[in-house]
């Protein structure tokens, strides 16, 4: 029961949208944005916690870098299914094996999510969190492709806003790029237009090199 629970756990979709506590940081500007016009948008957590009318199949987690961690996140993780366990009784059951089916189907459910947080210490300073959702949360079926750095990335389009409300933006990072004054005023003037009049933007304290 347990290898065929871990098998379909194996095989489970969860998508997930990725985040930063940090939101000016040279190593992720290289990375994630075009030299010169890069932009990070800070939203406050609890917009990401409110999304979609806290559903509870949406899970905002912070990233887990250390062994130690892992293995906590595991550890817990087994005590979920030994809870539920100990909490249907097994041993009195008249179907015990109906009981050990439905922790195993509990773990199986979880261990997608714990794994989607779990990264290789080397990514530590990123300090990253993720907003992550099973492929049975999004209304359309179908999986979308985008083109990525050596692959093809699976996604699926998802509005953090419901009802067509804007969703609130905290702060604007313009990236490092050879003309900041005129970038900032540029996206003020977008933020402007968009009623995000409450928006503060600024430039990177990180100066811009081009070569």
């Amino acid at each position: 029961m347990l290898l065929e629970s871990l098998r379909n756990a194996s095989e489970a979709d969860v998508f997930v949208t990725l985040f930063s506590e940090v939101g000016d940081q040279l190593s992720q500007w290289r990375a994630y944005s075009p030299t010169g016009s890069g932009y990070a948008i800070g939203l406050a957590p609890r917009t990401l916690r409110q999304a979609h009318g806290n559903s509870d199949r949406l899970h905002l987690l912070r990233c887990l870098y250390q062994p130690s961690e892992h293995i906590a996140a595991l550890e817990r993780l087994i005590g979920l299914a030994e809870d539920y366990i100990d909490e249907h009784k097994v041993a009195q059951s008249d179907d015990p094996d109906r009981v050990y089916r439905e922790a195993f189907k509990l773990f199986a459910i979880w261990l997608p999510m714990v794994a989607a947080v779990i990264k290789h210490s080397s990514f530590s300073e990123e300090r990253e969190w993720r907003l992550i959702a099973p492929a049975t949360f999004f209304d359309e079926q179908s999986v979308r492709v985008r083109p990525g750095m050596s692959t093809l990335v699976p996604f699926k389009r998802f509005v953090l806003g419901e009802n067509d409300v804007a969703i609130a933006v905290d702060e604007i990072v313009v990236g490092p790029t050879p003309h900041p004054s005129l970038a900032v005023e540029a996206v003020a003037a977008l933020c402007e237009s968009t009623a995000l009049r409450n928006t503060r933007v600024y430039s990177s304290r990180i100066p811009f090199r081009a070569w």
